[in-house]
């Protein structure tokens, strides 16, 4: 009962449509959010992972495991992208996955600047061509 009704405020907790390009999402826009917007993304993060390695599990302990992970390793860099290996390797529980470096994260600089945060609203982008 407990998980539906924390399901259910996730699902209502937003009332406005927004978009953001979750790949160039880092440790540092997370580190900026309010504690419940903080706990919705790593919400998010663990069902991203989770589908991607095909996991139709939702673990409460592992995922508060992992949040509680989040915060020192996203203190350590927070240039880290939240897609990255050592997030992924957090919230899917893997073994033997080096810790990540200090400093800043080695890589080219993005094309375009990150937004302050996340979730602010995108811009509309072209529509796709249709299929004939």
């Amino acid at each position: 009962m407990r998980l539906a009704a924390g399901f259910l405020l996730v699902l209502g907790a937003t009332a406005q449509a927004q978009v953001a390009d979750m790949g160039r999402a880092t440790c540092g826009h997370w580190l900026s959010l309010a504690a419940e917007d903080g706990r919705h993304l790593a919400t998010w993060l663990d069902g991203y992972f989770a589908g991607a390695a095909h996991r139709t599990a939702l673990d409460v302990g592992k995922l508060e495991a992992a949040v509680g992970g989040l915060r020192p390793l996203c203190t350590n860099d927070p240039a880290l992208p939240l897609l990255g290996a050592e997030v992924r390797a957090l919230f899917l529980g893997q073994p033997g996955t080096p810790p990540p470096a200090a400093g800043p994260a080695a890589g080219p600089a993005p094309s375009a600047p990150l937004p302050e945060r996340p979730f602010s609203p995108a811009a509309p982008t072209s529509r796709p061509t249709p299929l004939r």
